[in-house]
């Protein structure tokens, strides 16, 4: 059994939220399921939700009608009248989201990263706190330097062992495969584009698109294959031109005819 279910229903910020410790939890209008929305729009048994391979992806299942959709933590959803979203840890305390809130209205602002670092150190989360700081000083970093090298490996490792969706709040990650050209260059980092209801994509003010953030490279070449500007997240290990590669399961050319047009004369 994995790490425990926790879906919140409402509010983003003040829903209530719930926690099922199963591999799967069903959704309905009935008592006879995990997760109980009593209302009309809402089916006697309306879905089950399911786990991954991907920590931080989901897959919710219509039980009428067998449709499988994949949602990402955060991700918000409708079941009848009501929004939900799966949550892949609990809910930052009210300290620690006035950090989080800053970092969102300021990116790119350092000493507030800097100070949020400190206070997660204090708090017994020295990972975090490296990560943060390891990010300040990247970004004064040549990228061909050994010190980047370093602490690129580094932040790879450490991130590996926090919250995806705590990674994606704080990402720094450069957008790739933007199409776009204008006349104004386009910042084209995730921390300088504006966030959205989705916390896995933000919109680009320049560019007048939808940024997606892509936990797998196997996730991100979908992205890329509809053109979509994308980041990737820190943690898989890059290799040059590895979104320029089909997504798994694609296959190039014509398929070929099934064998029982094959005959012979």
């Amino acid at each position: 059994m994995g790490p425990p279910f926790r879906v919140r229903v409402g509010d983003s910020r003040t829903g209530p939220i719930f926690r099922f410790e199963s591999d799967s939890f069903s959704i309905g209008r009935t008592q006879s399921n995990d997760l109980v929305l009593p209302d009309e729009s809402v089916g006697l048994r309306h879905a089950r939700v399911e786990r991954t391979d991907v920590g931080a992806a989901f897959i919710v299942v219509d039980v009428r009608t067998n449709a499988r959709t994949r949602r990402d933590e955060g991700e918000p959803f409708t079941i009848g009248c009501y929004e939900l979203r799966l949550l892949d840890r609990d809910p930052p305390a009210a300290e620690e989201q006035t950090f989080l809130d800053a970092l969102e209205r300021g990116p790119t602002d350092d000493e507030t990263r800097s100070v949020y670092a400190d206070w997660l150190e204090e708090q017994g989360r020295p990972l975090e706190a490296e990560f943060l700081r390891a990010q300040i000083e990247i970004r004064g970093l040549a990228a061909d330097s050994v010190r980047f090298a370093m602490l690129s490996g580094r932040v790879r490792e450490i991130g590996r062992d926090l919250p995806p969706s705590w990674r994606r709040t704080v990402a720094r990650p450069p957008v790739e495969k933007c199409h776009t050209r204008f006349e104004v260059t386009c910042p084209k980092a995730w921390d300088k584009m504006t966030p959205t209801a989705n916390p896995n994509q933000r919109h680009c003010g320049t560019c007048d698109q939808i940024v997606y953030y892509a936990r797998t490279v196997e996730e991100a070449r979908l992205h890329a294959m509809n053109r979509r500007c994308l980041v990737v997240d820190v943690v898989p290990l890059r290799k040059r031109g590895d979104l320029d590669a089909p997504p798994p399961m694609m296959m190039a050319g014509m398929p070929a005819p099934p064998p029982r047009l094959l005959r012979g004369r």
